[in-house]
């Protein structure tokens, strides 16, 4: 079925092995376990390739829906602009940028805002 053993599975299901399973493991029996790969990944402590199969689960989930190619390059301009914004946020939380400010408290910091709404 996976390609591993019973007692290897029942190790590592009663926690007597040490080591996490790795990712190749826990895709063969995320199907059988009927529980998402991501959630196993982040379980067992893969947090960032569970946030990789995170987006690619919504990558295609977006996919199967058919768009004409103006709605891509629509979509495609706007992820651009969410990232430009992302940039500018990170930019204004960089520590060095405040560190005038714990000198004088009298002064207001800087708080990033789009269309009125804080960044932050």
């Amino acid at each position: 079925m996976t390609g591993y053993s019973n007692p290897y599975l029942s190790i590592i299901e009663t926690g007597r092995r040490k080591n996490y399973p790795s990712p190749e493991l826990l895709k063969k029996v995320s199907p059988h376990l009927e529980v998402p790969y991501r959630h196993l990944l982040s379980a067992a402590g893969y947090e960032d390739l569970a946030q990789a199969e995170k987006f690619r689960e919504i990558e295609n989930d977006f996919w199967d829906e058919k768009f004409t190619p103006e709605e891509i390059a629509e979509l495609k301009q706007d992820s651009e602009m969410l990232d430009h914004i992302t940039d500018l946020k990170r930019l204004f939380q960089v520590d060095y940028i405040h560190e005038d400010l714990k000198d004088n408290e009298s002064k207001t910091p800087i708080t990033p805002t789009y269309n009125g709404y804080h960044l932050t």
